[in-house]
């Protein structure tokens, strides 16, 4: 399994990718606003559209499918390929953690599994209730669950954009990733942090819930 996350901008290409391939991690910057990163660090820069063709080449060539949480990625591939070898991986882990009931049973104590239900009169959860705001099968929430130990404080959903924000802004105003302030040089380091633990978490979870493509 190729297992692939993209960090980036709402309603734009991807500005990084992270990926494993068998067994090997990699980062690439895809967008040119932080081109002077790549030349200024070890972080490769490709052209998003040259990356897209090739990791598709690549998971034809190995026969393996790429492997991302949710369907965002795959939404991102078939603009390049319709038959794309895919595998969503929040859709197999929940049939997993269903079928195990100390799983699902832990899974449902969980604070992040009742985020967005209201309450009857009775004082009940409503457990059907406003779906888009429950954070239950959020990768964060999965991790959690299967106890993966790479987590910290500086990980979370929705400090991506705003970290990406700082950075270019950074860059924009000083020219050089090397006369960024610490902070901002920090905010590029968690950014790295945040995608390798989204693709580590991946490999992860798919180990633990014995999931493949075989």
């Amino acid at each position: 399994m190729i297992f692939l996350d993209f960090e980036g901008f709402m309603d734009k290409n991807p500005s990084l990718v992270g990926y494993q391939i068998e067994g090997q991690f990699k980062q690439i910057i895809l967008d040119k606003n932080f081109l002077q990163i790549s030349n200024e660090t070890e972080t490769e820069f490709q052209e998003f559209e040259e990356f897209c063709e090739w990791i598709i080449l690549k998971s034809n060539e190995l026969d393996e499918p790429i492997t991302a949480w949710s369907s965002n990625e795959f939404n991102v591939f078939k603009d390049f390929q319709e038959d794309i070898n895919y595998c969503n991986l929040l859709q197999e882990a929940k049939k997993k953690i269903k079928q195990n009931k100390t799983l699902s049973k832990a899974h449902k104590a969980m604070p992040q599994y009742w985020v967005g239900q209201k309450k009857n009169k009775s004082g009940k959860v409503r457990q059907s209730n406003n779906p888009f705001l429950k954070k239950r099968w959020d990768l964060i929430t999965v991790l959690k669950l299967l106890n993966y130990p790479g987590l910290n404080t500086g990980y979370g959903k929705g400090k991506v954009t705003a970290r990406l924000s700082a950075i270019q802004g950074g860059l924009n105003a000083r020219g050089s990733y090397k006369k960024l302030t610490p902070v901002q040089k920090g905010k590029w380091t968690k950014l790295l942090r945040h995608n390798f633990i989204d693709v580590d978490g991946m490999v992860y979870i798919a180990d633990k819930l014995d999931i493949s493509s075989k």
